[in-house]
């Protein structure tokens, strides 16, 4: 009597042929598509690239110690996640987490002019979280916003080689 296969090898088989035609058919849709995705990418200058394409001023850290020191004449917009902003965050920023655009932005539209000065960051050189808020804002059609590409990880460096 010969053998039937089992139901979970049957179902594994298929799983695996499903994934390696998915597999297949993705990478084939990557190869030709005009916005396709880098199968490798160096992301320590992508945030600051990709700012300098947008038009956005990218801030060194001395510029942005410059700024907090300055008081509030700047608003300056953490981007990082709320839990992120509450572990810390450079002095005089509020937080607008990038993920959660939609809810903040009410909040500031009524207290940011067009013309305000505003400086925004996120994590640290690979996140696009900053960045994508400076677009947003730009979109708006805010006209003084820059990027401290070096995020709250370079700030926090900073501050604990000052204050070892």
């Amino acid at each position: 009597m010969p053998r039937r296969p089992s139901l979970v090898g049957s179902l594994a088989g298929r799983t695996l042929a499903l994934l390696l035609v998915s597999v297949a058919l993705g990478t084939a849709a990557n190869l030709v598509s005009p916005r396709a995705i880098p199968w490798q990418q160096d992301w320590s200058n992508y945030v600051a690239n990709k700012a300098g394409e947008t038009g956005i001023r990218v801030v060194t850290l001395e510029e942005t110690l410059q700024i907090v020191n300055e008081g509030p004449q700047h608003f300056i917009f953490d981007a990082r996640r709320l839990d992120d902003y509450d572990q810390g965050q450079i002095p005089g920023a509020m937080p607008w987490p990038y993920l959660e655009l939609e809810e903040y932005y009410p909040q500031y539209q009524g207290l940011l002019l067009v013309g305000d000065p505003v400086l925004v960051y996120c994590s640290g050189e690979e996140c696009d979280e900053s960045l994508l808020l400076a677009e947003f804002l730009l979109e708006q059609g805010h006209t003084n916003v820059v990027l401290f590409a070096g995020g709250y990880r370079a700030w926090e460096k900073a501050m604990q080689d000052v204050n070892p």
